[in-house]
């Protein structure tokens, strides 16, 4: 503890891979030093040389640091209590244990954390300052800190019985000198105190930071003015080199965004215009609005932006300029390219609606409390290159069907008790809440909702958890060293995961999640594993709780009744609501293995309290969980099916089996769950009303729960296999398959074939399906995507039609994920099934088409207010690990009793008017400027290109006419092969009046990119003559390369093209073979192909 020690002290540890900070909860002395005696904020604070998650250690891997500050007061005022001149140091407030840590923002890209109940205490600690506001804001992104202090100098210094208003006004002077040590090398520097804040960034060197000294050491730059790892740097902020325009809202929405720079933060806040929809908690309420950036890279290296799109968001100095509505509680934020797929780039959804109870003070939560949301998108924009992207919000739905979301939740204003994440279905409600460290409630799931489609709330149901074990003395053995991580927020299918190891360190456990975008009811997948460390005899131990024991609301169901996957009803019992803490009572089962083979069902139902609900908000639900698979080593045994307790009369658990209480080092648990939330039979006709689409509430409406439950396990039980032979199978529900890759033909399209055989009947619902180990986010035609037949109907069994559920642009129903370890991407779509067997190809149009496959895309909402028409290099999001909180030692906070009411209140519907934003504008400080080293850069240069063919139906096109369009054009471009064509892409031209007369039209685009030097051409100006006055030519001449395509096709595709028009050449200023950069090749490896 304090200054660095061990000793099962609490910090609170920040770490993304390539930096990190940890923060002592203790805020203890330093015990020798040139700070002997003084509070050290953060002990650790810096780079990480040689990341390894398996033994990374904060306290010996991240660099040393002192965090500080001491208050000069030069005069007083005449206020009671008033300080005498003098110094006074940074400590924390009498009567606290730890420092105040609220988590403002936290997820894959980044995490925002305010530390405050810090005041100044005079030398010999007898005074402290009360009513005075300090606060500490750490600001971490994958790459770099941005550490942030604040002091209010608008009152005074006062107990609590004066009153400061009456002295408003009547400052007093000094300075405030930031103590700051980062491995050993003092950065200190004084602020006046006028100034009411000040400011540090250390920051990874790969920024366009530093220019000419050890790229391994860090950037430091604080407010003061200094920069670099001596003050006399001159530095400049890489915000300065990025250019930034942003259009305005799709389908009509005016106003202009708010666009603030903020280099000492090292961001780029985009807020919203106030006339951007809010939702009511009513039905019309979809979203679907994009909104165009384009980020230019004016300098010769890699400038990392830190990008956020937030409405009503907490600016220091500026406030909030907006209002949020009900789409806070289930909306999505999809990361588009230029050209309107999406990017699969990660976007971070951090959002709140608490506010303060009792009422919100600066001095606890910083500001950050009320109602906000941000989507923040961490971007590597390439030397000289622009990237032109689209932030996608949608509300209720997402092509059509209700969205499933993912995000954080913050709960400043409410608590500062850390983490909580909520999960939603549509935007009128929570469907589940998650607190990863149980430090609200012991209990890992909370909040659970059903969903009536009606854009309310309901009542709560909710309470649950993943490992509950008691050691032989019987201590609760808390989860540590906590990481969660939302890899995916949805729309179509999310995913979010959390590790975690026992406090004594024998059982590690991860546990995953996935929610999906359906029309019937909320669906939740789990994935849980626990490996055992070490031998350990616990006196109890569950596998997964379904009613918290630390959490629980509602949940008086009448009956539990099981099964396996033969549809046998395995037991039956009553269940009650004794809370006598213990197993067995009555005929309840204690660690009953289920027989029989899977899936393995448990129904909770009727909800009595459904009885009695009169209000809307009074509504609760009947559950489900489905066990799909089960797999288990317990005392060094092997288990293959579930077993079964029920706790205290009515809390269902997953347990070991029976006689097993050791557990030995090599014993495992994994499984996969599904958990279902369904209405009650009195509220199944309002979902009927409401969800027009969905057949399964109209299956199961007079059912009883436990009927529903075995129908949805039965039904899931499907089987996906390959049809080409070379399809990877990586799941089953939810589908999920790998396409193959050749290594000798890797440029070509990739494809995958498979097929999903339900032998029991329709799936409930949507079910996801996903497409990975693709090598780009874009589709190279119109008629490429995933096609599915099924044996439902005869008329059409032997025809594949292309799945299409578009809205507003072409591409807006299906979701793309970027794996950063394979660096590849995963389509994933939501379809309906409807036959026993549906066959899948992901690809071109199969080998019998239907004469029209899917209905015109319309075009991506591109407005010409963008630099450029056609998207340039993609960056990669960087590869680091998540930020995330991650205690190194036992907590010593004791969680607290169960709380009188739920942690995420209902926020109201939109307000009536928006509040005005007033003059106030954000401030824009100019920073000083710093050379940057020059890399090695290759030549290459890539030209844009477009031309449009008369009698070219995009709907035919098939991946060998793509290559056979590559060999036409470099026989008719100068200096150019068919491998320096790239990013083919065929789209229908045609009007509604030609296709009416069949007389189709298809837009060719494709890039050249060939090295300059290599090719003959002088500058990329000369380039580019070149390609425009060829295309010219053939515009007046097509019939060279209308031949030299169709001798090279394989297929009669180009027989009825007769001219070209429509040509068109924009200069990509990038270079797109530049190396990948460090970040994005070490962590995995080093070399690999280059990403397009």
């Amino acid at each position: 503890g304090g200054g660095g020690g061990g000793g099962g002290e609490p910090y609170l540890v920040v770490n993304s891979g390539r930096i990190g900070a940890v923060v002592d909860a203790l805020y203890s002395k330093e015990t020798s030093g040139d700070h002997e005696g003084l509070g050290n904020l953060m002990p650790r604070l810096g780079l990480i040389e040689d990341y390894d998650e398996t033994t990374f250690d904060p306290l010996t891997d991240v660099p040393p640091a002192f965090v500080g500050a001491t208050l000069t007061v030069t005069s007083g005022n005449d206020a009671p209590n008033s300080p005498a001149p003098g110094t006074y140091k940074l400590g924390m407030r009498s009567g606290r244990s730890f420092v105040e840590t609220s988590l403002v923002r936290q997820g894959s890209t980044m995490t925002q954390i305010t530390l405050s109940g810090l005041t100044w205490w005079n030398e010999s600690g007898t005074f402290e300052f009360d009513n005075y506001t300090n606060w500490v804001e750490l600001h971490v992104w994958g790459d770099s800190v941005a550490l942030a202090m604040y002091w209010d100098n608008t009152g005074v210094a006062c107990t609590d019985d004066c009153t400061p208003e009456a002295h408003a006004g009547a400052h007093f002077d000094g300075k405030v000198t930031v103590d700051f040590v980062l491995d050993g090398t003092d950065y200190s520097f004084d602020t006046a105190l006028s100034a009411t804040n000040a400011t540090i960034i250390v920051s990874d060197n790969d920024n366009g930071y530093l220019s000419t000294t050890d790229s391994s050491l860090p950037y430091v730059k604080y407010s003061g003015g200094g920069a670099g790892r001596v003050a006399t740097v001159d530095a400049t902020s890489p915000l300065d080199k990025i250019d930034i325009e942003v259009g305005t809202f799709s389908r009509g929405i005016s106003g202009d965004p708010k666009v603030m720079r903020r280099p000492l933060y090292g961001d780029v806040m985009i807020e919203v215009p106030s006339n951007l929809p809010r939702c009511g908690y009513s039905k019309g309420c979809a979203g679907g609005y994009a909104l165009p950036f384009s980020l230019s890279n004016t300098y010769e290296v890699p400038i990392t932006v830190r990008l956020v799109l937030a409405r009503n968001f907490y600016y220091p100095g500026v406030g909030k300029l907006g209002a949020t509505g009900a789409e806070i509680t289930g909306f999505n934020v999809v990361m588009m390219d230029g050209m309107g797929f999406p990017s699969g780039l990660p976007v971070q959804i951090s959002k709140n609606w608490h506010n303060a109870d009792p009422p919100s003070s600066v001095t606890t939560w910083g500001g950050y409390g009320g109602y906000w949301w941000t989507a923040n998108v961490m971007l590597e924009i390439p030397a000289y290159s622009t990237y032109n992207g689209q932030f996608f919000v949608l509300m209720q739905k997402y092509g059509g069907y209700v969205a499933w979301s993912h995000a954080q939740l913050s709960i400043v204003g409410y608590s500062d008790r850390w983490l909580w994440q909520e999960a939603a279905l549509g935007s009128g409600g929570e469907a589940i809440c998650f607190d990863p460290l149980g430090s609200h409630t012991r209990s890992l799931i909370t909040d659970v909702r059903v969903v009536l489609f009606d854009q309310s709330w309901k009542g709560n149901v909710g309470g649950g958890e993943v490992l509950i074990y008691f050691n032989e003395t019987g201590a609760l053995q808390y989860l540590k060293d906590l990481d969660p991580m939302i890899h995916t927020t949805g729309p179509c299918l999310s995913n979010a995961s959390h590790t975690a190891i026992t406090a004594d360190e024998t059982i590690k456990m991860k546990f995953e999640t996935s929610g999906k975008r359906t029309d019937d009811m909320s669906t939740v997948f789990f994935k849980i594993r626990y490996d055992v460390l070490e031998d350990t005899t616990f006196s109890r131990l569950a596998l997964f709780q379904i009613d918290g024991d630390g959490y629980s609301y509602n949940g008086d169901y009448r009956y539990l009744v099981w099964g396996n996957g033969k549809g046998d009803v395995v037991g039956n019992v009553t269940l009650n609501n004794n809370n006598d803490d213990a197993y067995a009572s009555g005929d309840h089962p204690f660690r009953q293995k289920v027989r029989g083979a899977g899936p393995w069902w448990f129904a909770y139902g009727p909800n009595s309290d459904a009885d009695g609900a009169d209000t809307s908000t009074d509504i609760v639900a009947n559950e489900g969980l489905i066990v799909r698979t089960y797999e288990a080593k317990l005392g060094g045994a092997k288990v293959w099916n579930p077993s079964v307790s029920v706790f205290s009369g009515n809390r269902v658990e997953l347990a070991v089996e029976d006689g097993v209480s050791t557990l030995l080092a090599g014993d495992y648990v994994e499984m996969t769950l599904e958990y279902i939330t369904f209405p009650a039979k009195p509220q199944m006709a309002t979902a009927i009303a409401n969800s027009a689409t969905s057949e399964t509430l109209v299956e199961i409406q007079d059912l009883w729960p436990w009927e529903s439950v075995k129908l949805a396990a039965l039904r899931g039980n499907f089987t996906v296999t390959s049809t080409d032979g070379t399809t990877a199978v990586q799941s089953h529900n939810p589908v999920r398959v790998r396409a193959y890759e050749s290594e000798e033909e890797w440029q070509s399209p990739q494809s995958a074939e498979f097929s999903v055989r339900a032998p029991n009947g329709l799936p409930f619902g949507l079910t996801p399906v996903v497409v990975s180990g693709l090598r780009s986010h874009q589709l190279p035609s119109s008629s490429y995507g995933l096609w599915m037949r099924s044996d439902s109907d005869e008329s059409t069994a032997a025809a594949f039609v292309m799945v299409n559920q578009s809205t507003y642009t072409r591409t807006d129903f299906y979701q793309v994920d970027y794996n950063r370890d394979s660096k590849t991407y995963d389509f994933v779509y939501n379809v309906e099934l409807l036959g026993g067997t549906t066959d899948f190809v992901f690809g071109f149009d199969p080998a019998t088409p239907t004469s029209s496959p899917t209905a015109t895309p319309t075009s991506s909402p591109l407005p010409s207010a963008l630099p450029s028409p056609l998207p340039s290099a993609q960056p990669t999001p960087l590869p680091t690990t998540s930020p995330s909180p991650l205690p190194t030692s036992v907590p010593t906070a004791v969680p607290s009793p169960l709380p009188t009411k739920a942690p995420t209140p209902i926020p109201t519907a939109q307000p009536t008017t928006a509040p005005s934003l007033g003059s106030t504008k954000a401030p824009t400080p100019t920073p000083t400027r710093m050379p940057i080293p020059v890399p090695t850069v290759s030549d290459t240069t890539a030209v844009s290109a477009s031309l449009t063919m008369t009698g070219l139906n995009a709907s035919r096109v098939r991946a060998t006419d793509i290559w056979a369009i590559k060999r036409g054009l470099a026989k008719v471009l100068t200096g150019v092969n068919e491998t320096d064509i790239t990013d083919v892409t065929v789209t229908d031209a045609s009007s509604p009046r030609r296709r009416a007369l069949l007389a189709a039209e298809a837009t060719v685009s494709f890039t050249v990119s060939v090295s300059l030097s290599e090719a003959g051409y002088a500058d990329a100006s000369e380039l580019e003559s070149s390609v425009s006055d060829t295309l010219a030519e053939v515009e007046a001449d097509s019939t060279e390369l209308i031949e030299a395509i169709s001798d090279a096709s394989e297929t009669e595709t180009f027989d009825e093209v007769s001219g070209v028009s429509d040509t068109s050449t924009v200069l990509i200023t990038r270079t797109p073979t530049m190396a990948p950069t460090r970040a994005a090749d070490e962590d995995n490896g080093g070399g690999g192909r280059r990403q397009r």
